[in-house]
């Protein structure tokens, strides 16, 4: 789940983009063709050099194992460094967009209005530090587990959106809509129920993950209602 998940990284820095209704759109199609196209590619790659008892054995340093078993050793180390380049470049991504979305929970509430604070570069340091932190945190856990749980809470996340998307769209059809759900209503409805099946299964031989991302759900619910009591911070700047 996780090769896919950048698909709507875009949309977090909407408020960023140049021309956003038209580029953003984009963005996400192009961009979702490419990903999966390059991850299938490499999937086929891997089976076609191994079996599936010997991808199950390679844990977590499956990518080397491959280069290893096509170049021999002299190559092992250079692929194994362009597989670190790959995770760099996904880290890259995670600190312009992660922090973008605490920073635009810092300008709606104020109870989180320190999240909104910039340097004179303008990036969101505070959000930024507080990123760092948690992920700082999350390193005490395995990298399986990690996954697996992150995985589990991204798919109710998009889950929760989309159901948010058909219910906005029977209960508020004056609303403003700027883009357009290709599709609607089949696309998001088959949308819900590839993610159902893909928390089902993932989560099928350990319950516990799917609490604990029940559990994070719920942690974001009673922190809304916490910090919901307050006008929002954009609000009180524009009647300003």
């Amino acid at each position: 789940f996780l090769a896919y998940s950048g698909w709507n990284a875009s949309t977090y820095i909407y408020d960023h983009l140049k021309n956003a209704k038209r580029t953003l759109p984009y963005s996400i199609l192009i961009g979702t063709i490419m990903v999966t196209f390059l991850y299938l590619l490499l999937n086929f790659a891997f089976m076609k050099v191994c079996n599936f008892n010997a991808l199950a054995s390679g844990g977590e340093d499956v990518g080397n194992k491959i280069a290893l078993q096509l170049f021999g050793t002299r190559w092992e180390m250079l692929f194994s460094g362009l597989f670190s380049l790959a995770l760099i470049a996904t880290l890259n991504s995670g600190l312009i967009t992660a922090p973008r979305i605490a920073e635009i929970l810092g300008k709606d509430y104020q109870k989180l209005s320190f999240f909104s604070a910039q340097n004179r570069y303008f990036a969101p340091y505070t959000a930024l530090l507080f990123m760092g932190m948690m992920t700082t945190l999350m390193l005490i856990f395995s990298l399986k587990d990690l996954i697996q749980y992150i995985a589990i809470s991204l798919s109710f996340f998009s889950l929760l959106v989309v159901i948010g998307l058909i219910y906005l769209r029977i209960t508020k059809p004056y609303l403003e809509r700027p883009f357009k759900a290709f599709g609607y209503p089949l696309t998001p409805v088959i949308f819900i129920g590839i993610n159902g099946l893909m928390i089902y299964f993932t989560g099928i031989n350990d319950v516990g993950k799917i609490i604990a991302a029940l559990l994070t759900i719920l942690i974001g619910i009673l922190m809304y209602f916490v910090i919901n009591n307050k006008k929002n911070v954009s609000s009180e700047k524009n009647k300003r």
